[in-house]
């Protein structure tokens, strides 16, 4: 008895073509990796900041009634008490670093795109929608703070 969903081997080559015509371009995934791989050796000083809040798994009531507004906030912290806030805007991200410093943000996407951005005093910052996986990495403009985000997909 076939107790396989495919009925044949064609069957099944065919739901795999199937799969990875949804996922898009088969070289995305190949050369998204080589660019993470490459970027690992740019910052060994560099502590990481993990993920460690996304709204969008979180059920948040609206406080000023705007329920069909979707706003995502995501939180990244490292062991030493650093890190950052990201609000997710239509045409980008607003940012900032915790404790508030000032210094570069560099936005790397597994896409390609990268972008810098410079704190102000208060931490704040803004760059452009990243595009796939991303990843932000802050140095301070004194060189006491540096460190980078886990890959995140938005």
């Amino acid at each position: 008895m076939n107790t396989s969903r495919w009925g044949s081997d064609q069957d099944l080559l065919d739901a795999l073509g199937e799969a990875l015509s949804e996922a898009g371009s088969v070289e995305y995934g190949p050369a998204a990796g080589r660019r993470a791989w490459a970027h690992r050796g740019t910052g060994r000083d560099l502590e990481v900041a993990g993920l460690c809040f996304d709204s969008s798994l979180e059920t948040v009531s609206s406080v000023r009634g705007d329920d069909d507004v979707e706003h995502r906030v995501l939180a990244f912290a490292t062991d030493t008490d650093n890190g950052l806030e990201l609000a997710l805007v239509d045409d980008g991200l607003l940012g900032q670093v915790l404790p508030p410093a000032v210094g570069e943000i560099t936005l790397t996407c597994g896409t390609g795109l990268s972008a810098t951005a410079t704190s102000d005093e208060l931490g704040c910052f803004s760059l452009p929608r990243p595009e796939g996986p991303f990843l932000l990495s802050f140095r301070s403009t004194d060189g006491v703070v540096a460190f980078a985000t886990t890959w995140t997909l938005i």
